[in-house]
């Protein structure tokens, strides 16, 4: 009877342990099923944040390459270069557009749509400038050239008139109004150059003497012969100053474009992907 209870006890004590080591293998199990699905979910939180870190930071590097490129369009006026500031563009434009499929964090949102906003405050503010520039470029082309190769024709023609005449007061106003022209010329290439508005004034000054010496000529020459080169040469640096003058406005609006706009935005870009960037990084 003693070896049966005995017999009994330790079946009990068997059934209890496998029934504890069943238990201890389910708890693992289940233990690691958990930890699995943790580690899934922080590697996947992982990448996705590396992934909005990575967009935050490109954005930031893409903003310099296309500002370089505007910067470059303006001081060329290549339609290379403005072809590589819409390619640069539509680049950050894409960028922006995978982000905003990506990051779902609110602040971070927040800060990417002042970001999308910018950016289309810039899109606009460049479009501006490219219509500036064009307008420079007609403006050169079609009066500018025109009116510089009129002044310079009759000139040569009212030079060999007055070689006829011993006249030296008519020498001195013809050589006046040649000296205000050359003037005229020389003060714009290095306004163009330059942005200097103080070569806009001594190109004020060139035109203020090189037309007071045509009054000069026109009246003192008696033949009207010889006066209609005086007239001729007259008209066109009116026409030519009239088109620098329109240049001028031009310059004076794209350094308005550029010192509320395009300055101010960049900056303002470059901050919010580099907090974002910032605020990514505190999460890991």
């Amino acid at each position: 009877m003693f070896v049966i209870f005995r017999r009994q006890v330790g079946a009990k004590i068997i059934l209890g342990y496998l029934a504890a080591l069943s238990l201890m293998v389910v708890i693992g199990y289940i233990a690691v099923a958990r930890l699995d699905r943790i580690n899934a979910t922080v590697g996947r939180l992982t990448n996705e944040l590396a992934v909005e870190r990575g967009l935050a930071q490109d954005v930031e590097s893409q903003v310099w390459l296309v500002r370089f490129y505007a910067n470059k369009y303006v001081r060329t006026q290549s339609q290379a270069d403005l072809d590589s500031f819409d390619a640069e563009f539509a680049q950050l434009g894409e960028l922006l557009a995978q982000a905003d499929r990506q990051i779902k964090d609110s602040n971070r949102r927040a800060r990417l749509e002042q970001i999308q906003a910018a950016v289309s405050k810039y899109g606009e503010a460049f479009q501006r400038v490219t219509v500036l520039i064009q307008q420079r470029q007609r403006v050169e082309s079609e009066v500018l050239d025109v009116q510089a190769l009129v002044v310079d024709n009759q000139l040569a023609a009212l030079r060999v008139g007055l070689n006829t005449a011993d006249n030296p007061q008519l020498f001195l106003a013809f050589s006046r109004a040649q000296s205000g022209y050359q003037q005229m010329r020389l003060n714009y290439v290095n306004y163009l150059a330059t942005n200097d508005e103080g070569y806009v004034v001594l190109l004020n000054r060139g035109y203020q003497d090189a037309h007071s010496a045509f009054l000069s000529l026109e009246s003192n020459l008696a033949e009207s012969a010889q006066q209609q080169p005086v007239t001729n040469a007259q008209t066109a640096l009116e026409a030519y100053y009239e088109g620098v003058q329109e240049v001028q406005s031009g310059n004076l609006q794209l350094k308005s474009l550029f010192t509320t706009q395009l300055d101010v935005l960049e900056p303002e870009i470059s901050l919010n992907a580099s907090e974002i960037a910032a605020d990514v990084t505190q999460e890991f």
